[in-house]
């Protein structure tokens, strides 16, 4: 690393989330090179290093998991009141109750990665509706939330694959977040402008006709006003 800070060539190599996912696997093997690419922080890790981590066999243990919400989970309410009672600055307690930490939700995403693997292993089977909500839950059991930020996040991230598996990730996500399939994708096209999700989310609304999008329209501004 310190030759990538030194060396523009370097640098540009490191760069690269490939090699970033075999250097960290050589270095602590598959079994912990999750967790310390979470130790090197937001310069080291992102979705695209953590794809290729768990492409080339990483492994997100259900510890890995527990350690991570400790450490980066949600703040704790009684400690932003202390720091209240304390005169910390309106504006450095409004980032505190509103900023998410940077690593919160990232099991989730990883673990979807492990469902539907990039690359499919001989004898992979696509997972049920059944199975993903069984491990979605195992993760909220945890603490972490399946906010929209993250379920728009995980569109992205299968992008190319939604007319494989974005039914199974419909069905799932509504299920969890209990709502009907229309006002839950009502609420994803209000937090999406990609055209690719936006026209597949569209094929899943009932009735996909003028008066519907008219409808989607009227929603999308009442929920910027929320």
């Amino acid at each position: 690393m310190n030759l990538a800070l030194s060396c523009k060539r370097w640098s540009l190599v490191w760069k690269d989330s490939q090699v970033k996912a075999e250097w960290i696997i050589f270095k602590y093997g598959r079994a912990h090179c999750l967790f310390h690419s979470i130790r090197l922080g937001p310069k080291f890790i992102s979705v695209e290093v953590a794809h290729a981590i768990i492409t080339k066999g990483g492994i997100l243990s259900r510890y890995f998991a527990q350690r991570l919400l400790i450490h980066y989970g949600e703040y704790d309410q009684k400690l932003i009141e202390l720091k209240a009672s304390h005169n910390i600055g309106q504006s450095d307690l409004e980032k505190i109750q509103t900023n998410t930490p940077w690593a919160n939700n990232l099991p989730i995403t990883v673990s979807f990665l492990i469902l539907f693997p990039p690359a499919q292993p001989h004898g992979w089977t696509k997972p049920e509706v059944k199975a993903v909500k069984e491990r979605l839950l195992e993760l909220i059991d945890l603490g972490f939330k399946l906010n929209y930020d993250i379920i728009i996040e995980i569109f992205h991230l299968f992008e190319r694959r939604l007319d494989e598996i974005g039914k199974i990730l419909i069905d799932s996500f509504k299920e969890i977040k209990q709502e009907t399939q229309e006002n839950f994708l009502h609420r994803c096209l209000s937090e999406t402008q990609n055209p690719n999700i936006t026209n597949f989310l569209h094929k899943y609304l009932q009735n996909n006709s003028e008066l519907n999008v008219k409808k989607h329209q009227i929603i999308i501004k009442s929920l910027r006003y929320l």
